[in-house]
């Protein structure tokens, strides 16, 4: 099985730090259509052992590096706003009217459900829960 080669074809131009809304959307159609989801369905473990199961531990950690690039290429395609780590060039500045919310993403797994990806958003608490402490503002990030 190799499905990590077919993923590092789909994914090699697609840069989560600069991220370009065409790339972004091409690196998520070839990543869809590398059929990773499908292909997960055929791994198998053929280890059978008890103690420190290398196939295993693989096979998990392959699935779980699908499920969060899955999840990765489209909340960053879904923002449309330049915020902290995700620096999108179609979009430079960010956007606190519109964008000012927590990103909730849910990964809808194998077993014949093909990976389906649902993003929600809940509002930002614009208070702390003590009086200890001030709220600090958020700014822009200036380098």
């Amino acid at each position: 099985m190799t499905v990590p080669i077919v993923n590092n074809r789909a994914m090699p131009d697609v840069n989560c730090q600069h991220i370009i809304a065409l790339a972004l959307v091409e690196g998520t159609v070839s990543f869809e259509d590398s059929h990773s989801y499908e292909r997960m369905q055929d791994l198998h473990v053929s280890d059978k052992g008890l103690i420190w199961n290398s196939d295993l531990v693989e096979t998990m950690e392959l699935d779980n590096l699908i499920s969060q690039a899955t999840v990765t290429l489209h909340g960053a395609q879904n923002r449309k706003e330049s915020r902290g780590a995700h620096a999108h060039e179609d979009f430079p500045d960010r956007n606190d009217a519109e964008w000012m919310k927590h990103a909730a993403a849910w990964f809808n797994g194998w077993g014949g459900k093909g990976g389906e990806v649902k993003i929600d958003y809940r509002p930002v608490h614009e208070y702390t829960l003590t009086d200890d402490v001030e709220y600090i503002k958020p700014k822009k990030r200036v380098y």
